[in-house]
């Protein structure tokens, strides 16, 4: 079953699926400027394997590079997790 919800101005805030009522399957997560904040995959309603978060910023010379990665097993956070400066190098 496919799951959105809006933002009050109608832009598209979350979507993903649920299976047996809990999140499964990839989920996107956007900003109310409608671009993509983070996305990762669920598995019976725990985060599970590779998670990335982007820049938001009112300037679009930072939108859509990539801020954050990591995993997840069972909902809890696995391994190391990387984060990048604003020019995409590795903090």
């Amino acid at each position: 079953l496919e799951r959105e919800e809006n933002y009050k101005g109608g832009e598209l805030k979350i979507k993903g699926n649920l299976r047996g009522g809990k999140k499964h399957g990839l989920w996107k997560y956007y900003n109310d400027d409608g671009k993509l904040e983070r996305e990762g995959n669920y598995k019976g309603g725990k985060e599970e394997g590779l998670w990335k978060g982007w820049y938001y910023s009112w300037y679009d010379s930072l939108c859509g590079k990539l801020k954050w990665e990591g995993n997840y097993k069972g909902g809890k956070e696995e391994g190391m997790w990387k984060e990048y400066y604003s020019d995409g190098k590795l903090k």
